[in-house]
């Protein structure tokens, strides 16, 4: 994940106006690049996902971006969440929720009502319960008309669970918890694509103590299969999934505003970083919300003011309503008093991960 934005960067000047209509071989060439050099941009800074030329100022984008990242949190210009991608969904959940949000998991929506001019009003769960709203954000996979084979391309991902790493090991790289792997296009097997990848060491809180986590991805599957059998012999391989994915031919995510209040999300991007998602993310914001700054700061909670009165009164009635709720539900879920029979730490921790779970 790069820590700034391109937007970030002033791209205004004739200096870089002068690429506007060229391609990335004439940049290379202008600046006498020797091959290597060229596979190293592509690789480590551009992260070219296919092997198609780019246009100049992709690539000139991408090098500046890059190359602000670097020392911002290290001697890389990438951060990656303990615990993995999944985090970073979880993050924006847990800010919004400071924000007032609430979530609804499990359950799923059978249908999006809208009033008698078409506009959208709420949408019906499973359960009958109706949630009311004024706008509805969906994936692409809930769309009304036919999207064009051209606008789609596969992505095809092996994972491995191995007993040693893909890299050589040395006392530089033996603590290395997270490692982007890039596999430069062979010619001489006609690649289409290059092979990009993660490899995740026990500290990153993704794999388990002494193994190492290894996801491979490719628009071309014999490519792919190919790196797969050098990087990862089948002696050293615990565990192996491979599945493949549709995504956007598009650099960028594109979202679609649809009529009565519902907006549709684009189709992910192939790409190392987020920064497309964040981008579109934001998109989606100034569709519902013209003016107001998004993602801001998250209120400190030494800055709540809570009502002395009611603290004396054990707290406001919506907070004795959640907690007699979740009283319900532990009793629920153990059938018996969390606080019965002198067993209280172990139905306590019993409680907690099933509550959680049901939640």
């Amino acid at each position: 994940v790069s820590t700034q934005s391109t937007g970030d960067l002033d791209l205004s000047g004739d200096d870089f106006a002068a690429w506007a209509d060229r391609s990335e071989e004439e940049l290379y060439k202008e600046y006498k690049l020797t091959d290597n050099l060229v596979t190293l941009i592509r690789g480590a800074l551009v992260s070219a996902t296919g092997a198609s030329s780019l246009p100049a100022c992709d690539v000139i984008k991408k090098v500046q971006t890059y190359l602000k990242n670097v020392g911002i949190y290290g001697t890389i210009p990438y951060i990656f969440p303990i615990y993995g991608a999944a985090e970073i969904a979880q993050a924006f959940v847990r800010y919004s929720a400071v924000f007032g949000s609430v979530y609804v998991l499990a359950m799923g929506v059978t249908s999006l009502d809208r009033d008698g001019d078409g506009e959208f009003n709420g949408v019906t769960l499973e359960n009958g319960q109706k949630i009311k709203g004024k706008y509805c954000v969906i994936s692409p996979n809930y769309r009304d008309d036919v999207i064009a084979d051209d606008d789609v391309t596969l992505v095809y991902h092996l994972i491995y669970l191995t007993e040693q790493s893909v890299k050589p090991v040395s006392k530089e790289t033996e603590r290395d918890d997270v490692s982007l792997l890039y596999i430069p296009v062979d010619g001489n097997h006609g690649d289409s694509s290059p092979v990009i990848g993660y490899e995740f060491g026990e500290n990153s809180g993704v794999s388990s103590e002494n193994t190492y986590l290894v996801h491979l991805t490719s628009r071309d599957k014999t490519t792919l299969d190919r790196a797969a059998k050098e990087l990862v012999p089948e002696s050293n391989s615990l565990y192996k999934i491979s599945y493949c994915t549709e995504m956007s031919r598009e650099d960028e995510p594109h979202c679609t505003e649809m009529k009565g209040g519902v907006v549709r999300t684009g189709r992910p991007v192939y790409s190392t970083g987020y920064g497309q998602c964040i981008g579109e993310a934001e998109r989606v914001f100034r569709l519902l919300a013209e003016e107001g700054e998004f993602l801001p700061a998250a209120p400190d909670p030494e800055d709540f003011k809570w009502d002395e009165e009611e603290e004396e009164e054990g707290g406001t009635e919506s907070n004795r309503n959640i907690a007699e709720e979740i009283q319900g539900n532990c009793e629920n879920i153990t059938g018996e008093h969390a606080t019965d029979n002198g067993n209280t730490a172990v139905l306590e921790g019993e409680t907690e991960a099933k509550t959680d779970k049901n939640i």
